[in-house]
């Protein structure tokens, strides 16, 4: 699920700093850089999982996504949970490393490399999408395999979509109010430091705001049902519920020894086990209002407040889980979160159509589940790895990668930063 979530922590210092031998070198999170990169590829997996449910709750998944004979519980339980971190804790991400990248270089290379490696991917690969995707998933939906490819200008508003890519879109909207309220704050007779001021707001005592914060957001989009994926208008809900863990993430910056407090064993332990609980609060309450008649006046609360209270502590818990287990730098760790943008934004069509060819095969759906999530990610790894990443295109997603050295220069240059790598 990642432009911009990435921890590429290692970029230059103040000039000031620069300067004196004594400074010690900017620090990398490698354990967020991990993190990045996982949630990035279980964009497979969720995406993978939608064949083998219809519909669980108020959604009817099999409305508006191809699906298979054969049916899953367990891929809907792989669902839910995905989806209820994946994306806040993408753009919480988002947010932080975005306001490390303008505190260590400053609005001008911020703005470059947004541009580059945000803006320009989604207006070359939105348009490839728009154009192959509707015909893929009409052959999907009605069992015949022919492809057609789609002129995306000429398409009715309703029907134009980025589809996967929409988060893309949503950061394209939030560097521009972030912008917006950078230069505001910079105008005032006071300057106002806007990282302080959302800090204040979001991370002391986080907890309780930030459940409340998505209640209400999960609330609103339930009774809004506006559809993300358009291009225009704008789901407003939707998008609050981009730039709420953005904003947070941007105002963590400021006490980035949270991020460190988060890797200790007992919060951990604590926040993954309030996040089961209330995971499996959401589940059962969900399949109770679905099998319950006028239910969800009684239960439709508690379910919202379980959600959110899943996404806030699996978000933090996972946060401290990967700061953790990946606190130091590995060759293999980088080269995933390298190749995760890539692998996302070429998986959806890929899983469209493993999933649709395996239809009428008479076999169980979790393994169905499992082959389509291999096939794609393996084809995602290898045209990484073989077209992509010493490639122009890897330069736009990732900056440009050096044969032989994954995310340290060679000894024999000297020491400067790696770029930027967008990212869930």
């Amino acid at each position: 699920m990642n432009p911009d979530a990435t921890a590429t922590d290692d970029t230059l210092p103040s000039q000031a700093a620069a300067s004196s031998a004594a400074v010690k070198p900017p620090v990398r999170y490698h354990g967020l850089d991990a993190l990045r990169g996982f949630a990035m590829m279980l964009g497979i997996v969720l995406h993978a999982a939608l064949s083998y449910f219809l519909a669980v709750g108020d959604t009817d998944y099999g409305a508006f996504w191809p699906q298979d004979d054969q049916q899953s519980l367990l891929s809907w339980v792989i669902f839910e949970f995905i989806h209820s971190w994946r994306m806040p804790t993408f753009f919480l991400l988002a947010g932080f490393f975005a306001h490390l990248v303008l505190d260590r270089r400053g609005d001008g290379y911020f703005i470059s490399d947004r541009l580059n490696r945000i803006l320009l991917p989604l207006i070359i690969f939105g348009l490839i999408m728009s154009a192959i995707i509707p015909s893929i998933w009409d052959s999907a939906q009605n069992r015949e395999f022919m492809f057609a490819i789609v002129n995306p200008l000429e398409m009715p508003p309703a029907e134009q979509t980025i589809a996967h890519l929409w988060f893309i879109y949503h950061l394209v909207y939030i560097y521009a109010i972030l912008f917006v309220a950078r230069w505001i704050a910079g105008k005032l007779p006071r300057p106002l430091p806007l990282g302080r001021v959302l800090l204040a707001v979001f991370v002391n005592r986080w907890h309780v705001p930030l459940i409340i914060l998505f209640s209400v957001i999960a609330i609103a989009r339930f009774f809004e049902n506006v559809d993300d994926n358009l291009i225009w208008p704008i789901g407003a809900w939707d998008f609050m519920y981009s730039l709420a863990p953005f904003l947070l993430g941007y105002g963590i910056y400021k006490r980035r020894e949270l991020v460190d407090s988060l890797a200790s064993t007992t919060s951990i332990t604590v926040l993954l086990s309030v996040a089961t609980v209330a995971f499996c609060m959401q589940l059962a309450t969900t399949v109770i209002m679905a099998e319950i008649e006028g239910a969800d006046e009684q239960w439709g609360l508690l379910s919202t407040l379980a959600r959110s209270t899943a996404t806030v502590c699996f978000t933090f818990g996972l946060i401290g889980l990967f700061q953790q287990a990946f606190s130091t730098h590995r060759d293999w760790v980088r080269w995933v979160a390298d190749s995760s943008y890539w692998v996302y934004i070429m998986h959806l069509p890929v899983v469209l159509v493993v999933t649709a060819l395996m239809f009428e095969l008479p076999l169980p759906a979790d393994l169905k589940f499992v082959v389509a999530c291999i096939i794609t990610g393996a084809l995602g790894f290898a045209t990484y790895w073989a077209f992509i990443r010493y490639t122009f295109i890897g330069t736009m997603l990732n900056g440009k990668r050096i044969r032989g050295y994954v995310g340290r220069p060679p000894p024999s240059q000297p020491t400067r930063p790696t770029a930027v790598t967008p990212a869930t």
